[in-house]
C-alpha cells in the first residue's frame, strides 16, 4: 500500500503552499492588499467601512475563525453599515477567502448557520431591500465558499487516515517478516544443536554400556548427561513448535498468533528443581528465599526464572565446582534478585565479554540474554567481578505495571 495519495510534484507544491499559508504575515499582507484595492473603489464612504468589516477579518481568519465569521456575515448581511452597496470587488473577494478559511475549521450547524442567515437574507433582505439576482449571487458564492473550505477539511482527514492505514499496515508487514525471520532462524537454530546435542546424549549412554569397569558414580554423571542432553533437546522443539504453531480462532481458522505455551511455563515454583539438577553437576547451591509478600506476574516470573538458570548455567561455565548462593527476596513493590558464584576456577577472569571465572572465553550472550529480558518487564541488572574473584548478578524487576 502506498501512503501518498497525489502525485509527488503536486505533493511537494501543496507541502509548500500550507507552510506558507500557515505564517500570520501571509494573512496580515493578504488583508492590506484587499484593503487598499477596496479604498481604491470605492472611496471613503459606507462602502469602504463595510470593506474595513469584511477585510480585516482576513488578517486574523486562521487564529480566530469564528471571530472572523461572526464580522464578515453581519458587515456583508448590512446589519453594520446598511446603505452600502453594492459591495466592492475587493470585500467580497474577503468575504470569499474568510467563509472558506473559516469552514475548514468550523462545525457543521456552523456552516449551515452562516449558509442559513445568507438564504433569508436571499429570500428577504436584511436591509429591506427587494430580493433580487445580487442577494441569490451572494447566497450562492457563499454557499460555494464554505463547501469548499468544508470539502478540504474532509479531503484532510481521508489522506490522514488513509497514510495511518498505510503506517499500520507497513508496521504488520514487517512484523510479519520480522517473525519469519525469527522463525528461519529458530529453525536453523534447531537443526545445528539439535544435531549435536544428540551426539552427546548418544555418546553418553554408549559410554554408559561400553566402557569396561566404570566406576558407578561416572555412570551416575553420564546418565545425568544424557538427561540434560534429552530435556535440552525436548525444551527446544517446544519452543519452535510455539513459533511455528498458530492459534485456531474460535471459527476454526488459524489466527496467525503463537500459542504463549504448550505447557505451564517455568517459574520460581520450580526454583528447587532446578537447583537440584545443577547440585547433581557438583559444587554446593544454596537458596534463601523470602515470603512473597504480593503475586508475582507471571512474565515476571519467567524472567527470574529464566536469570537464575543463566548464571547456575555460568558459574558451571566458568567457575566448575564453585559454591554458588541465590538469594530470592520479595518486597510488595520489588523481586530482588542475587545470584552470586565464588572463585573456584583455574585463573582469573575471562578475557571476553562473558561473565563468570575460569579458562575459558566468553562471548557475553548470557549476559545480554538476561538483560533483554529484565528491560522487557522493566527491570534492571548489575553484574561484576568482586574482590574475591567471585562474580555476582544483582537484579530487580517490578511487581507493579506503573513501576
Amino acid at each position: 500500500m502506498n501512503g501518498r495519495v497525489l502525485p509527488a510534484s503536486v505533493g511537494r507544491f501543496e507541502g509548500w503552499l500550507i507552510r506558507v499559508l500557515a505564517r500570520p504575515w501571509v494573512w496580515v499582507a493578504a488583508a492590506g492588499v484587499l484593503l487598499i484595492a477596496a479604498a481604491a473603489q470605492a472611496g471613503f464612504d459606507d462602502r469602504f467601512l463595510m470593506s474595513i468589516m469584511i477585510v480585516v477579518p482576513v488578517a486574523f481568519v486562521v487564529q480566530l475563525p469564528r471571530v472572523a465569521a461572526v464580522l464578515v456575515v453581519f458587515a456583508a448581511l448590512g446589519w453594520f453599515f446598511p446603505q452600502a452597496e453594492p459591495m466592492p470587488v475587493a470585500a467580497g473577494t474577503g468575504l470569499l477567502v474568510v467563509c472558506g478559511v473559516a469552514a475548514y475549521r468550523l462545525t457543521v450547524p456552523e456552516i449551515c448557520l452562516c449558509g442559513g442567515l445568507f438564504l433569508v437574507n436571499a429570500v428577504t433582505p436584511f436591509t429591506d431591500d427587494e430580493p433580487g439576482a445580487a442577494t441569490y449571487l451572494l447566497f450562492a458564492v457563499v454557499v460555494a465558499a464554505l463547501g469548499f473550505g468544508r470539502l478540504l477539511r474532509d479531503r484532510s482527514t481521508i489522506i490522514t487516515q488513509h497514510q495511518a492505514l498505510a503506517t499500520a499496515h507497513l508496521s504488520t508487514v514487517h512484523e510479519h517478516l520480522l517473525l519469519a525471520d525469527r522463525t528461519a532462524i529458530a529453525r536453523e537454530l534447531h537443526d545445528v544443536v539439535a544435531h549435536h546435542i544428540s551426539h552427546i546424549a548418544i555418546q553418553a549412554e554408549t559410554a554408559r554400556y561400553t566402557t569396561p569397569d566404570l566406576p558407578e558414580l561416572a555412570g551416575i554423571r553420564f546418565a545425568e548427561i544424557g538427561d540434560s542432553a534429552r530435556a535440552a533437546l525436548a525444551e527446544m522443539r517446544r519452543i519452535l513448535t510455539v513459533i511455528r504453531s498458530p492459534v485456531p480462532a474460535p471459527d476454526g481458522h488459524a489466527t496467525g498468533r503463537s500459542e504463549p505455551a504448550l505447557e505451564p511455563r517455568p517459574g520460581l515454583d520450580r526454583l528447587d528443581a532446578l537447583v537440584a539438577a545443577t547440585r547433581g553437576h557438583g559444587g554446593e547451591v544454596t537458596v534463601a528465599v523470602s515470603a512473597a509478600a504480593t503475586p508475582i506476574p507471571a512474565d515476571t516470573d519467567l524472567v527470574a526464572y529464566r536469570v537464575i538458570q543463566e548464571s547456575l548455567t555460568n558459574a558451571r561455565r566458568h567457575a566448575p565446582g564453585a559454591d554458588v548462593h541465590i538469594t530470592v527476596d520479595h518486597t510488595p513493590d520489588l523481586l530482588c534478585l542475587t545470584i552470586h558464584n565464588g572463585c573456584r576456577g583455574s585463573v582469573g577472569p575471562t578475557t571476553g565479554t562473558g561473565i563468570g571465572l575460569g579458562t575459558g572465553i566468553g562471548t557475553g550472550l548470557g549476559l545480554l540474554g538476561m538483560r533483554e529480558r529484565v528491560d522487557a518487564v522493566g527491570g534492571t541488572l548489575r553484574h561484576g567481578y568482586l574482590p574475591d574473584g567471585g562474580f555476582t548478578v544483582a537484579v530487580r524487576l517490578p511487581l507493579r505495571p506503573d513501576r
